[in-house]
C-alpha cells in the first residue's frame, strides 16, 4: 500500500519512478541505473532497510546520503539507527506535502 501510495504520489508530482516490491529488484535497479534518491521503509521481510544501508554503504556509497528511511517503527533501536547513519526519515502516517519537501532537501 505504502509503495503504490508513494509511486502514484511522486508521479503526480513530475518524477520518473521505478518501484521495487522485493529488495533484490531494488539492489537490481540501483545497480544498473542512477536515481536521485532511494525511498526505503525500515522493516521489510527478509531484506529490511538497516541492511540495505549497510549494502548501499559498502558497494553503492553514493546512494548513501540520498536515502529517504519511511518508518513507523520509533523504537529506541531505530531511532539510534537513523541518527548513527545520517539519514533522512519520515515517520508515518506519511504526509505528502512534508514528504515532498524531504525529497527536494535530500536530492
Amino acid at each position: 500500500v505504502t509503495r503504490r501510495f508513494l509511486e502514484q504520489t511522486l508521479e503526480r508530482e513530475g518524477y520518473l519512478v521505478a518501484g521495487a516490491n522485493h529488495a533484490d529488484r531494488a539492489v537490481r535497479l540501483l545497480q544498473e541505473k542512477d536515481f536521485d534518491i532511494v525511498i526505503s521503509d525500515i522493516r521489510m521481510p527478509d531484506f529490511d532497510g538497516r541492511m540495505l544501508f549497510r549494502f548501499l554503504a559498502v558497494l553503492l556509497p553514493h546512494y548513501v546520503s540520498r536515502i529517504v528511511f519511511l518508518t513507523a517503527d520509533r523504537s529506541e533501536e531505530t531511532l539510534h539507527f537513523l541518527q548513527e547513519t545520517g539519514s533522512s526519515y519520515m515517520f508515518k502516517p506519511i504526509d505528502k506535502q512534508q514528504l515532498l519537501a524531504l525529497i527536494n532537501r535530500v536530492k
